[in-house]
């Protein structure tokens, strides 16, 4: 995904990057419920079944995963470019 750096503002920078935080922070605890519910091969009628789950299971944990990525470089970027490195 791409993502375009903010301008800094005055005291922006706090609540650009708490902001990211928070989103992370929300984005592990999805992570970790998804973890609790990896699909079971008894809950499934066959292979086929449980294979096609588990791809979907994957994905999304997939999706959560770059998200939490692009928010921290996003966070990273943000703060070298208010240090004067970007």
């Amino acid at each position: 995904m791409t993502s375009i750096v903010p301008t800094l503002h005055g005291s922006g920078l706090e609540l650009l990057i708490s902001g990211r935080i928070n989103a992370i922070t929300s984005l592990q605890t999805a992570q970790e419920a998804l973890r609790q519910i990896t699909p079971h091969g008894r809950d499934y009628p066959d292979a086929e079944a449980l294979a096609e789950a588990r791809s979907v299971h994957a994905e999304r944990l997939a999706t959560l995963a770059g998200l939490i990525d692009d928010l921290t470089n996003e966070g990273l970027a943000i703060q070298r470019r208010f240090e004067g490195e970007d």
